[in-house]
């Protein structure tokens, strides 16, 4: 797929799933190149915007497999001291593939492996 097709298919699923798409043009860096979609200009920074991953990813299902890389044990002493009960945190689906994103060597192909 071009870039622009797996961008716009992108916006297209983030918008399914509740994502408000800007009425300003994403802030554009020096070496990206905005990408017109539906009549809005969007660079590759759209993707990395928190609202725009959790519609595009969302949260973890039951019975998803959830990468051990999302879960971190804290230890109990931090755990009395500060936390309480809490003996577990969990990274959302959506923040694990924003990290997964930015390690990506191309970041519209990550992108276009999760659409349809």
């Amino acid at each position: 797929m071009k870039p622009e097709e797996i961008l716009r298919k992108a916006i297209e699923k983030a918008q399914n799933n509740g994502w408000k798409k800007p009425e300003l043009t994403a802030t554009i860096g020096n070496d990206e190149c905005p990408m017109e979609v539906d009549g809005t200009l969007f660079s590759e920074s759209t993707i990395f915007d928190h609202s725009f991953a959790k519609a595009f990813w969302g949260e973890w299902d039951v019975g998803d497999k959830v990468p051990d890389e999302c879960t971190a044990k804290i230890p109990d002493d931090i755990i009395q001291e500060e936390f309480g009960n809490v003996v577990e945190f969990k990274l959302e689906k959506w923040q694990y593939h924003i990290q997964k994103l930015v390690l990506a060597e191309d970041r519209l192909k990550y992108i276009e492996t999760f659409l349809d």
